[in-house]
């Protein structure tokens, strides 16, 4: 949990499911807000009742600038989800994520006396007090304390290790935390419209939790949600997080590099790339719904396909070589055989998939379908990933 929202509870069954649970995600980005609702059934099985999408505005690279223009965005897309699943909104979970956002890793750990050398179950919360209290900049705040193991006389221990024995207990962590007032304003937008905050997650968080499953977990995964203003990411090891952050570059940087190179407007080029992109050079593909005509831009000679993907695959390469770069050097990327999960807009670019493994060296794949999120086809879209792995929040 967080100190921005009290534990979760429990929402009222729905009359007539036993125990089933009804539960509302929220993602504020910088280009769209996205609100799921869904039910957690008794057995675990997720059922998607509602979800909206709508274009955001008064949000800047994760922050809300404009209270009032991202509230009515806001207060559009819960009406409409609200409408689709025929539910009255009161409580949600809230996918928060700023270039302030930071992951790191925090041990600590102490030696038994001698005579008392078997672990006590107060043993084991004062060795995670320890590991979980970090100095971080005043102005932050902690979005979450991870477990990621215990280590017993230098061997790891991933269960409760009361009981054993040892001469040396150690706890490790994976510490994530981030800017106060930028998550506040995440809070303070859903609030003014009635409804509680359950919970906050930091955004690539939520999204693993339905774009991942237990075993890519554990053999080893690492995450890529490409938003407009920001790339996040989080990579998985051993079942549990090993490394966590942002990086400030997204499809925005895509789409006025477009605009620059071709004499064009940044509404031009976002929907150039949008209709046309692709990070493989010079790819003639049609890209619109209606497959018969192509952007009037690209019909009209003004712009040149090739140029246009080479603009864009620059861009691209860029961000995730820093990304790559950024990474710390344990695990290795050859130690994730489960390999790279890409989710977020910058997913739908043509292409991006195998530039990403070209540059990373391991497989990628895009995290949608049927055998990622187990959905009917209209909730595959991975901009959706961050909204529904919400739904599963309070599952743990």
């Amino acid at each position: 949990m967080n100190p921005y929202a009290p534990p979760a509870s429990t929402a009222p069954a729905p009359s007539g499911r036993g125990k089933a649970r009804i539960n509302v995600g929220i993602d504020i980005g910088t280009s769209k807000i996205c609100v799921a609702v869904g039910e957690i059934k008794p057995n675990g099985t997720l059922t998607i009742m509602g979800l909206a999408m709508i274009p955001s505005h008064g949000v800047d690279a994760g922050d809300i600038v404009d209270m009032s223009l991202a509230g009515d965005c806001l207060h559009a897309a819960l009406d409409t989800a609200e409408e689709e699943s025929d539910v009255m909104i009161k409580k949600v979970f809230l996918a928060v994520k700023n270039a302030s956002m930071t992951g790191s890793n925090h041990s600590a750990g102490f030696d038994l006396p001698e005579k008392h050398n078997r672990i006590s179950d107060r043993d084991r919360k004062a060795v995670e007090e320890s590991a979980r209290t970090l100095l971080i900049p005043d102005q932050n705040s902690f979005i979450h304390h991870l477990l990621q193991t215990y280590r017993i006389d230098g061997m790891d221990y991933h269960s409760n290790p009361v009981g054993l024995e040892c001469r040396r207990l150690e706890a490790l962590y994976h510490l994530v935390h981030g800017a106060s007032e930028p998550i506040r304003n995440y809070i303070k937008c859903a609030t003014q419209h009635d409804v509680e905050v359950e919970d906050v997650a930091f955004s690539p968080l939520a999204a693993a939790n339905i774009a991942l499953d237990k075993e890519d977990k554990r053999k080893g995964a690492l995450l890529i949600d490409l938003g407009a203003a920001t790339t996040d990411y989080v990579m998985y090891l051993d079942g549990v997080v090993h490394q966590s952050g942002v990086l400030v570059a997204g499809g925005q940087q895509i789409s006025n590099d477009i605009a620059m190179a071709f004499g064009i407007s940044f509404e031009e080029a976002d929907r150039l790339k949008i209709d046309e992109g692709s990070t493989q050079s010079g790819r003639c593909q049609i890209k619109n719904a209606a497959g018969s005509t192509r952007n009037p831009l690209i019909e009209s000679g003004k712009v040149e396909k090739r140029k246009l993907d080479e603009t864009i695959r620059a861009r691209v390469r860029e961000t995730l070589e820093r990304l790559k770069q950024k990474l710390d050097a344990k695990p290795r990327l050859t130690d994730l055989r489960a390999g790279i999960f890409l989710t977020g807009g910058g997913s739908l670019l043509t292409g991006i998939d195998q530039l990403t493994e070209d540059i990373f060296g391991i497989p990628t794949q895009l995290a949608r379908g049927p055998t990622i999120f187990g959905f009917e086809e209209k909730y595959q879209d991975p901009r959706y990933a961050s909204a529904l792995g919400l739904l599963r929040w309070s599952q743990g």
